[in-house]
């Protein structure tokens, strides 16, 4: 496991516990009535599609000369794996509050995530 990896593991896995931790306190306080078991699981197939996204777009990188190539494939990768988990969740949820509840939430992880993983690449590609 690379130095980049681990540190790019421990610091998702910190993150993701604290995301754990809000949407507790928010769905036992505040939004309990928009509460969906599939929102763990949420969490933590985002958790394994940024780390995975990650591992495969650095494991074999040129460095420089691929780094827009690299970032464009992490995009892609992503966007298309939140597509998928989101139409099969539309799909089979019924209710629309529940529906709009799951969007917001996952653009929330999404837009966190990316953050993440961009603030990485950049210091991938920086001390290559």
């Amino acid at each position: 496991m690379s130095t980049h990896f681990r540190k790019f593991f421990i610091i998702n896995t910190i993150a993701t516990i604290a995301l754990l931790i809000l949407g507790t306190v928010l769905f036992t306080t505040h939004f309990s009535e928009y509460y969906h078991f599939f929102y763990i699981i949420l969490l933590l197939l985002t958790y394994a599609v940024n780390l995975t996204v990650f591992y495969l777009v650095t494991k074999d990188a040129g460095r420089a000369d691929n780094s827009l190539l690299i970032v464009v494939k992490s995009f892609a990768i992503k966007f298309f794996s939140y597509l998928t988990l989101a139409l099969v969740f539309l799909l089979f949820s019924k209710t629309p509050e529940i529906k709009i509840t799951f969007v917001i939430i996952l653009f929330s992880l999404y837009i966190v995530f990316t953050v993440l993983e961009i603030s990485y690449l950049i210091r991938f590609f920086k001390t290559g």
